[in-house]
């Protein structure tokens, strides 16, 4: 993606650069964003998806947790809170978080 895509540790991470499309999004301090994935416990709520078991979200981290069937755990950071409302509410909650979150957000694997 345009001006967004980094690569940490061998692994694909997306942070928004300051002419990049979404650059209203926060970037992130890695060193915190990994503390705040093994420190906070994010409750999840079971959704409908072929592709997604549960979601969960912490205000006072702005992460968005994502249970994915297949492939595991995933904490997202900076998500808006508006966002998490968006994936409750979508009639497809896998193509919501591939078009809006993933690729987008940094994150780290639980």
């Amino acid at each position: 993606m345009r001006g967004w895509r980094i690569i940490i540790d061998g692994r694909r991470r997306y942070e928004p650069t300051e002419t990049g499309p979404r650059s209203g999004v926060p970037r992130i301090d890695w060193a915190s964003a990994r503390t705040v994935a093994t420190a906070v416990r994010i409750e999840r709520q079971p959704v409908e998806s072929s592709s997604v078991a549960s979601v969960g979200y912490d205000v006072a981290t702005s992460t968005l947790e994502v249970a994915y069937r297949k492939s595991g755990v995933y904490r997202y950071f900076g998500v808006p809170s508006q966002t998490y409302a968006r994936v409750l509410a979508a009639e497809s909650v896998g193509r919501l978080i591939n078009e809006e979150v993933r690729d987008i957000y940094p994150y780290t694997r639980m």
